[in-house]
């Protein structure tokens, strides 16, 4: 029974846990953008509204502890270093931000975004392979 929870937690703290800590805290942070935008949009103040804001308020509360939760777990990894932490959860809020987008809000993705999408990857890439030792 508790063997599942400790292969999964090992498995998530492992040498390359902190990718999937990194995801899922830009996840969560795109996430909150998104409830933050819907709680402030719209001009109507019937109860319904108002009550809809309350809770894109409280969505966004909540998903941004969970942004910060799981980006203090990828720092935490011995595996990364800040920098390649910072950047990772970035690239995948970046991402996320923009599948949210267009999906609750019919945005789209221009030829700018990708190069900009192009350059985040490229860095990701850049900062996460290993230091090459100086040539003697």
């Amino acid at each position: 029974m508790f063997g599942d929870r400790v292969r999964c937690h090992t498995e998530m703290t492992g040498p390359s846990g902190w990718i999937l800590h990194a995801a899922m805290a830009g996840a969560a942070g795109a996430l909150s953008g998104a409830c933050g935008k819907l709680s402030v949009s719209g001009d109507r103040t019937d109860i319904v509204a108002i009550v809809g804001r309350a809770l894109g308020i409280l969505l966004n509360v909540l998903a941004t502890a969970v942004m910060w939760r799981f980006y203090l777990k990828a720092l935490g990894g011995k595996s990364a270093s800040t920098p390649v932490v910072q950047a990772a959860v970035n690239g995948f809020n970046f991402a996320a931000a923009a599948v949210l987008g267009f999906v609750f809000f019919g945005e789209t993705v221009n030829a700018i975004w990708c190069v900009g999408a192009g350059f985040v990857i490229a860095g990701l890439v850049l900062l996460s392979a290993p230091a090459q030792p100086p040539a003697s």
